[in-house]
């Protein structure tokens, strides 16, 4: 009889969205993993540097070099000391492939990395523009490259072990947040399984671990504001939202709006009105406080610093203060841009230079829109005044977003956003759906169909980004 429950409860746990998310990421996560060649994903052979440099109890980075734009302001540049063998190995693999779409992946690669001995006691010192992030996003990574280092394994393996490691926390921390959902279930999977967002699953990029907090977030105030048979939010509620808050913005700062999602919930779920108000208060003060420590601690360091000739924070805030009106024109300027955004938030894989095809892009977007249309549960309404709250944040965090791109990888005077990517839109995009959400449309298919239908579709276009992947590498 025991054997009978355990494989019954294995059954149930592969079973609906949730199950099938996990599935899906899982099996085709691997073969992302390893399709894409070694530090292919944006920026990962810095994301590689920050794990390493952190599995060594180096939390705070140092301060290596200051470079001088045209006017002579200092900017700090973080970086660390690291196994030389670990920046022989990102040179190999990050400096000729990247931005080069003729360039294939060449054996002597492997030959030259696969063995070559990690030697962790000699150093070089170098710079890399992801030593201000806090340890957070790279919490996985750091669990597969520690592991590794306990062998002395080559930094080549480090890499994959990283990758897995990123790759199995990440989909669990998205498979937690799809569970917890009272609706949106397939939405949230469909958003969870773009090649983009699984393809960052699949690397040591930071952003898999932020997805997936945010994700988790996202879905456990919507559990709490939505969902009837949660009639009480319970003080542990708000320990459970505040540090889900405090680890999306740690991960990174311009996402520190979604605690004012809060407002979502009810008054009426707390005991009383003062409760409901001290709760919002230490949602506020912890996150807050917290991260503004950690941007104390690592102010030193500056920021990521720009390849753009002429970017400066100093110098845009005063263009923006003598330039007021510039704002409106930078704003349409940008919008411009919208085709790159859509894609590379479905995905433009490796490092931004491996499209897929465009029917996978374009059916997914619409089937996106579709499905999110026609998802309701019944009882459960959305209220005009609550989609504006939704709205209100989802607005802010992506002026904040267009707003740290303009200052920190914009000529100054810039008159459009460079630097925006559509994956930086990902722990954003349930908001966006969510306005979406309605009791008026209706899809006469039974459940069961329907939800086949998006899972042979999600097969569809990760097996054709799969691919594409192949078809640029080798």
């Amino acid at each position: 009889m025991k054997k009978n429950r355990d494989f019954s409860s294995l059954n149930e746990l592969f079973k609906g969205s949730e199950g099938a998310f996990l599935t899906l990421s899982l099996i085709f996560g691997l073969m992302f993993l390893i399709v894409l060649p070694p530090l292919q994903a944006p920026d990962e052979h810095a994301h590689f540097f920050r794990a390493y440099q952190l599995t060594d109890g180096k939390i705070i980075a140092d301060v290596l070099t200051e470079k001088k734009d045209r006017e002579e302001r200092a900017t700090y540049l973080g970086g660390g000391a690291l196994p030389s063998s670990v920046i022989r190995t990102a040179t190999v693999w990050a400096g000729r492939i990247p931005g080069h779409s003729s360039e294939k992946v060449k054996n002597e690669q492997f030959l030259e990395t696969w063995a070559m001995p990690l030697e962790a006691e000699k150093t070089t010192r170098d710079v890399f523009n992801s030593a201000p992030y806090s340890p957070i996003p790279y919490i996985p990574q750091m669990i597969g490259i520690a592991f590794g280092k306990l062998f002395n394994l080559p930094p080549l393996w480090l890499t994959y072990l990283g990758r897995f490691a990123n790759l199995v926390i990440a989909t669990l921390i998205t498979f937690v947040s799809i569970k917890v959902l009272p609706i949106y279930k397939w939405v949230f999977f469909l958003l969870a399984l773009t090649p983009m967002a699984l393809s960052q699953r699949a690397s040591l990029s930071a952003d898999a671990v932020l997805n997936g907090v945010s994700f988790l977030l996202i879905a456990t105030i919507i559990n709490c504001a939505f969902n009837s048979k949660k009639v009480k939010v319970l003080a542990k509620d708000v320990a459970l939202i505040s540090l889900g808050g405090i680890l999306v913005s740690l991960s990174k700062i311009v996402y520190l709006p979604f605690v004012l999602l809060f407002f979502l919930i009810p008054r009426h779920k707390f005991d009383t009105r003062k409760n409901y108000w001290l709760s919002f208060l230490f949602l506020i003060l912890s996150n807050v406080s917290i991260c503004f420590l950690w941007n104390l601690s690592v102010k030193h360091l500056g920021v990521p610093v720009s390849r753009i000739t002429g970017a400066s924070i100093e110098g845009q805030v005063e263009y923006l203060y003598s330039h007021p009106l510039m704002v409106f024109s930078i704003a349409w300027n940008t919008l411009q841009n919208i085709r790159f955004i859509l894609d590379s938030f479905i995905g433009i894989l490796g490092s931004l230079d491996t499209p897929i095809p465009t029917i996978t892009v374009l059916s997914y977007q619409v089937i996106l829109v579709l499905v999110a249309l026609v998802s309701n549960q019944a009882g459960i309404v959305i209220s005009l005044s609550s989609k504006l709250t939704i709205l209100f944040v989802l607005g802010a965090t992506v002026t904040l977003i267009h707003l740290l791109m303009y200052l920190v990888w914009t000529t100054v005077g810039g008159t459009d956003v460079l630097g925006v990517q559509g994956r930086y839109f990902i722990p954003t995009s349930p908001l966006f759906f969510l306005l979406l959400y309605n009791q008026r449309f209706s899809f006469d298919i039974s459940e069961k169909s329907f939800q086949r239908l998006i899972i042979y579709y999600s097969v569809f276009a990760l097996l054709s980004s799969l691919i594409a992947m192949i078809a640029r590498y080798y």
